[in-house]
């Protein structure tokens, strides 16, 4: 699952908006994936329900179970 979100944030271009519908899409193609459900989405305290216009450079890091947080770096 980290592997598809990196490739995901890896295929974004310099210009591109971070959707979330499309980062599920991405999960969603894992094998033995059946749904995905996001509870939350934050950066630097602003809340996020649909994109994310400016995505800073970083990567995704698992925090089990059932945590992915995005590391700016």
């Amino acid at each position: 699952m980290i592997d598809a979100l990196k490739t995901y944030v890896a295929d974004l271009g310099v210009d591109d908006v971070f959707y979330l519908s499309k980062m599920i899409d991405a999960v969603q193609k894992v094998a033995g994936v059946v749904d995905v459900l996001i509870e939350e989405v934050t950066m630097d305290g602003v809340t996020y329900t649909r994109k994310i216009d400016e995505v800073p450079a970083g990567y995704f890091k698992l925090s089990p179970p059932h945590t992915i947080t995005y590391v700016v770096s």
